[in-house]
Formats: C-alpha cells, sequence, structure tokens
C-alpha cells in the first residue's frame, strides 16, 4: 500500500523516482520510469510512460494517493508532453481500469470517473483543472485517501510512442471576488 501524500503537494520528479503518494503499475510490456531523457519541462526529471518493446500494446497508470479532506477551491496542475502517442480517449466513468489516455479520479481505488482526456503535444503543455468541481459533480465524498490517475495508452517506446508529466500540483486556489455594488457618490454644495 502505498503512503497517502499530504495536501498541498508538489512533485517535480526531481528525486529520480516516484515519490509518497505514487504508485505505478503497467501492462504488458508497459514502463513508469523517472529520468532526464527526453527533457523535462524543468529541473533534471520527470516522469515518463511507454512501452519498453515495439508493437507491444501496454497500459501505464500512476496513481497519486492524497488526503484532500476538509479542502477547498482544490486544483490540480501539472506539464505534460506527448510523443506521437495515438489518442484514446477515457470513458465517462469505468471500474478497474481500462485502455486509454487521461486523468481519472476515485475515492476507492475501483470506481473512476474521467476528469479530463489527454491528447499532449510533442512540447510540454501547462494544464490546470478544477478538482473541487469536479470532485462535487462525481458524488465523492470519501477523500481521506483520494485517488488522482494519470494514464498512457499505446504500443511503441519514447519517441514513437508515450507520454511525459512534470511539475504536479495540487493546491488551493483563489476565486475571482464576487463583484460587490460600490457606494454611490452624490456631492452636496456648500451655502456660500
Amino acid at each position: 500500500t502505498p503512503c497517502t501524500a499530504a495536501y498541498p503537494f508538489f512533485d517535480g520528479f526531481e528525486s529520480g523516482g516516484l515519490s509518497c503518494g505514487w504508485q505505478g503499475t503497467s501492462s504488458n510490456s508497459g514502463r513508469i520510469s523517472v529520468g532526464a531523457a527526453n527533457g523535462p519541462a524543468s529541473g533534471i526529471s520527470h516522469m515518463m510512460m511507454d512501452s519498453a518493446l515495439g508493437n507491444s500494446y501496454s497500459l501505464n497508470e500512476a496513481v497519486l494517493t492524497i488526503n484532500l479532506t476538509g479542502q477547498s477551491d482544490i486544483q490540480l496542475e501539472f506539464d505534460v508532453k506527448g510523443f506521437s502517442d495515438e489518442f484514446d480517449p477515457l470513458p465517462s466513468s469505468f471500474t478497474g481500469s481500462v485502455n486509454g489516455d487521461g486523468i481519472a479520479l476515485s475515492e476507492d481505488g475501483l470506481n473512476w470517473v474521467a476528469l479530463s482526456s489527454l491528447n499532449p503535444s510533442p512540447g510540454y503543455t501547462h494544464v490546470t483543472l478544477d478538482l473541487s468541481s469536479a470532485i462535487a459533480a462525481a458524488g465523492f465524498t470519501s477523500l481521506s485517501s483520494f485517488r488522482i490517475k494519470f494514464q498512457q495508452y499505446d504500443n511503441y517506446p519514447i519517441t514513437s510512442d508515450g507520454m511525459a508529466l512534470d511539475n504536479v500540483r495540487l493546491s488551493s486556489f483563489i476565486p475571482s471576488p464576487t463583484p460587490t455594488a460600490s457606494p454611490t457618490l452624490t456631492s452636496t454644495s456648500s451655502p456660500t
């Protein structure tokens, strides 16, 4: 069982491995690695997902378990890039695992709701997602061991297929203030 990450959370993968909260699983010849190859978004390392062998369809799942109890206005930010990975969108919900590219959420590690499918470009792109709204829309209430799954599915090694992630952050955003009415100023004339 992986440890549960604390909130707020940041991982730039600079330790050279998966830190507390992450658990990686792969099917067939899939691999999840952390290193400097293929250019991180920043720093010296990033997480990469691909197939170690050519023509071997594989699913990679990097699941972050984090305690979000009592948190609000949560946003998920990360940098992502693709390596000619064919796009396999996620269904809106699924049980266990499904072949696809994207991010899914779960309160129990079994039943998942898609947050976003991912079809990243060849250069790193910064993504910001409203996690609080997605949690509310899915009706999740058990947040002490909440799971966020980043997944990639395809059949060749990087640079023919695959995906890389860097700078994964969960933090609170400050909502835009609600406009309030300004007092109306009136002028009065002074007696002369």
